[in-house]
Order: structure tokens, then C-alpha cells, then sequence
């Protein structure tokens, strides 16, 4: 046996005790990150599923309205109206009728009476040229339901790259 190979300088057994000292951390750093992976995994999985439920949500709510709303205007009205009229005047009176008699050349005055109807039939044409005023305040009152899809608004992009950028990071791990 040789007695030369364990009689080496010091720093020589120094340099292995290091050489094994770092593999020795090297391989528990490999081992503890490896199990960081393995326990990040988990939560990202459980993460992008809340970011895509997040996603899936609705905003519901109701909009109560109620105003006055004025109002003012000039409603024009340009018609011609047609008013048929039938109908019977009746005349009853005495007339005094002034006569001349050519023989005596005398005048007299009849008392004639009148006892009549007069039908009336006829059609009259009324034209309307016109602009009415309306003016005042209408009471409104409504509810508007509103519904928002989470993916449908500003922050729908972003939650998506968030939910993408998660895969990728747990696809890495």
C-alpha cells in the first residue's frame, strides 16, 4: 500500500470537503425546488380555475328611475273640415204683402201667413290652419335591469391573459 496517497496537503482534503459540501447542497436545493414545483402546481391549478369562474360571472343590478320630464311644444294643425248639414227649417210667420189694384189703383196690404219647412241640404267646408301650444311635465317612472358578463367589460381581456399567463406558469413548473 501507498502510503504517499493519503499523505496529501491539507488543502487538497479542503477542496474535496468543499467539492462535496456543494454537491451535497446542490443536490438538496434540486430536491427542495423540485418540491416547490411540485407544491405550486396545486394552488395555480386552483387559481386559474377562480380567475375563470371570475371570468364566468354577471354583474346583476337594477336602475330605478323616476323623473319629470318638461316639456313644451306647438302642435300645427293644417285640416279643412267638411260639415254636412241636412236639416228642415221651418218657417211659420205673416208676411205683409203690399198690393196694387190696377182697377181702383188702390194699395192694400195682404197679411199672407207662412207655415213651412225648408230642407237644407248642403255640405260646408271649414278650413283650419292652426298651431296649438302644449306645454307641461310628464312624470316618468321605470326600472332598468342591467347585466354585465364579467368577460364583457374592460376587465374581461385582462382576466384572460391573467388566466393564460397562469396555464403557461404552471405548464413551466
Amino acid at each position: 500500500m501507498d502510503t504517499n496517497k493519503f499523505n496529501r496537503p491539507w488543502d487538497y482534503w479542503l477542496l474535496w470537503a468543499v467539492l462535496l459540501f456543494s454537491l451535497a447542497l446542490n443536490v438538496y436545493l434540486f430536491v427542495f425546488i423540485n418540491g416547490l414545483r411540485k407544491a405550486a402546481r396545486g394552488p395555480l391549478s386552483n387559481l386559474a380555475q377562480v380567475i375563470k369562474d371570475i371570468q364566468n360571472q354577471t354583474i346583476t343590478t337594477r336602475i330605478n328611475i323616476q323623473e319629470e320630464i318638461p316639456f313644451s311644444m306647438q302642435v300645427p294643425i293644417k285640416d279643412t273640415f267638411k260639415i254636412p248639414i241636412k236639416v228642415s227649417v221651418p218657417i211659420l210667420t205673416i208676411v205683409n204683402v203690399p198690393v196694387t189694384i190696377p182697377i181702383l189703383g188702390q194699395e192694400i196690404t195682404l197679411r199672407v201667413p207662412i207655415d213651412t219647412a225648408v230642407p237644407v241640404d248642403t255640405v260646408v267646408t271649414v278650413p283650419l290652419n292652426s298651431a296649438i301650444p302644449i306645454k307641461g311635465t310628464a312624470p316618468v317612472s321605470f326600472e332598468i335591469p342591467v347585466s354585465l358578463e364579467i368577460k364583457q367589460t374592460p376587465f374581461g381581456p385582462f382576466f384572460e391573459k391573467l388566466y393564460d399567463w397562469i396555464l403557461a406558469a404552471k405548464q413551466k413548473l
